[in-house]
């Protein structure tokens, strides 16, 4: 038990850290400091400071995304609500996954992406890529069910997943700097209301 809080402790560390100063800029020796253990401790747990990120990096295709943007749910859900209140929908159940800790793991992903090929590949696949597809049939099954009047799906649904990956880049951004944030929420849900007007 002492070992696997050990561990834990290490890791969320190592998240607070690398968030803060960035992945290269923090030591073994200052992660240890932080949990109040020898740097050997590390080593009992993870191979070296490159394995803590795999593992970070992991953390966040676990946790948001494999379990985001579910493809089979997608006709199901548009059969009980209309387009508006599915997408709002699917907000709430990104913002319930971004916990205190999955910002930080999301700022370091950002910070990683051009130094490391598996925070670049998650950039790509999970924070592009999967809600590229998912965005896309949602529109498209909307089109299909006269939900939606465009004839232009898929450009709609890259102009809207677009703006909501660059609101949320924005908001991180604000959040570090202090400012309130609470502004770039509500432009989330104005963009679903032009969508959809």
């Amino acid at each position: 038990m002492k070992r696997e809080n050990t561990k834990q402790k290490l890791l969320d560390v190592a998240i607070d850290l690398f968030s803060k100063k960035g992945y290269d800029v923090v030591s073994v020796r200052e992660i240890t400091r932080h949990v109040g253990v020898k740097e050997s401790a590390l080593y009992n747990h993870f191979r070296n400071k490159a394995d803590i990120l795999d593992i970070i990096i992991d953390i966040f295709i676990d946790e948001v995304g494999k379990t985001s943007f579910p493809l089979d749910e997608i006709d199901e859900g548009l059969k009980q609500m209309d387009l508006s209140a599915y997408l709002q929908y699917q907000l709430l159940l990104f913002y319930k996954k971004m916990t205190p800790r999955m910002a930080k793991i999301w700022q370091i992903i950002y910070m990683e992406q051009f130094r490391n090929k598996k925070a670049r590949d998650v950039v790509l696949n999970e924070i592009m890529g999967r809600p590229d597809k998912f965005y896309k049939k949602v529109f498209q099954v909307a089109f299909e069910n006269d939900k939606l009047k465009t004839t232009q799906p898929e450009t709609l649904a890259k102009m809207y997943q677009y703006t909501l990956l660059s609101l949320s880049w924005e908001q991180m951004l604000r959040h570090i700097n202090g400012e309130d944030i609470s502004n770039i929420i509500e432009k989330r849900y104005e963009i679903i209301r032009l969508i959809c007007d």
